[in-house]
């Protein structure tokens, strides 16, 4: 992860944050959304059981499933009261709020969910 003034230019496999910020809330939420991907994404390549799922996705669908996750994970009680923000997410992932959620609530376990929603048909 780097930390920027104000360049858009993004290293592959890496992240920027803008420092100017001055919320702190705000702060707190870019780096645990941040940090957050490179979690899932490890463990996305690595997991044996949800690796075969994620290998099928392109680029595009990766990133928008990532996206979701961070919604879903970020929105519970425990980082909402970390962080002090609610995640937003994009708002082009909006349509898929509702059903990355449900499957959130519904999965027995973190492997279960991301199967899942690998597995989901997006439009």
């Amino acid at each position: 992860m780097s930390i920027f003034s104000c360049s858009p230019l993004v290293e592959p496999q890496g992240w920027q944050i803008y420092y100017k910020i001055k919320d702190k809330k705000e702060i707190r939420r870019i780096f645990a959304h941040e940090i957050l991907h490179f979690f899932y994404y490890d463990y996305i390549k690595n997991n044996r059981q949800v690796k075969p799922y994620y290998d099928k996705l392109n680029q595009n669908e990766l990133w928008i499933r990532a996206e979701l996750f961070n919604v879903a994970a970020l929105n519970q009680d425990n980082f909402r009261k970390v962080i002090g923000k609610k995640e937003k997410g994009y708002d082009i992932h909006k349509k898929y709020f509702g059903l990355f959620k449900r499957n959130w609530r519904e999965s027995k376990s973190l492997d279960d969910y991301l199967t899942k929603v690998a597995c989901l048909k997006l439009k």
